[in-house]
């Protein structure tokens, strides 16, 4: 007599850390009972040793994806996860909100435009050191140093201004993005020595 074929079953759980309710997980293939892609929170039933896939949307709502957890544990940073149902498993996708951003633009008078800026570090897109007129994007709570050179088109610096305030004499100068702000390098017209009046015949 043959014994009977003893059928394992293993259940997927897939869940979502995200600030939406629900999130749309696409799972391929389908499982036993011919269920594949759901919202978040749900159950899939598979026999053991099947290979899954999932598959996160890149964004839920103003979050973003991060990374796939594996019973609670870091699996992949990857918008598809692959796994074999060895045992039951919970799959988690993790969606964070990125900070807000704000935009430093830096300007330059006399010149108005043409300078050189030294920008650390650089910001979001990567982007540091730029010539005026320019803006660079920073997370809310960055530190970003702008430093001026020492002269430019002819003048000399004179001073930072910060949203249109004297802040520093000094060439480099630090903020904090906490909010959109405008950086000014201003630049001024140093006159010449003046040479002294002529003497007269008489040395009068």
């Amino acid at each position: 007599m043959v014994p009977p074929v003893v059928v394992v079953t293993n259940i997927l759980s897939v869940t979502a850390v995200t600030p939406d309710p629900t999130v749309l997980i696409n799972v391929n293939p389908a499982d036993t009972g011919g269920n594949a892609s759901g919202n978040t929170p749900f159950l899939r039933a598979y026999t053991a040793g099947s290979i899954v896939t999932l598959t996160a949307p890149t964004n839920s709502g103003t979050a973003n994806f991060q990374q796939w957890l594996r019973d609670g544990v870091f699996y992949t940073a990857t918008l598809n996860a692959t796994i074999a149902m060895v045992a039951n498993i919970t799959m988690t996708a993790v969606f964070v909100v990125p900070p807000p951003q704000y935009t430093l633009t830096v300007r330059s008078v006399a010149p108005s435009s043409g300078v050189g800026i030294s920008v650390i570090p650089p910001d979001n897109s990567g982007n540091g050191n730029g010539v005026t007129l320019f803006t660079r994007l920073y997370n809310v709570g960055s530190f970003v140093t702008v430093g001026a050179p020492p002269a430019a088109a002819g003048n000399v610096f004179q001073k930072w201004q910060r949203d249109g305030l004297d802040v520093t004499t000094n060439m480099a100068m630090t903020i904090l993005m906490d909010a959109n702000h405008s950086v000014t390098a201003v630049y001024i017209h140093m006159p010449g020595p003046v040479d002294p009046p002529p003497i007269s015949p008489g040395g009068v």
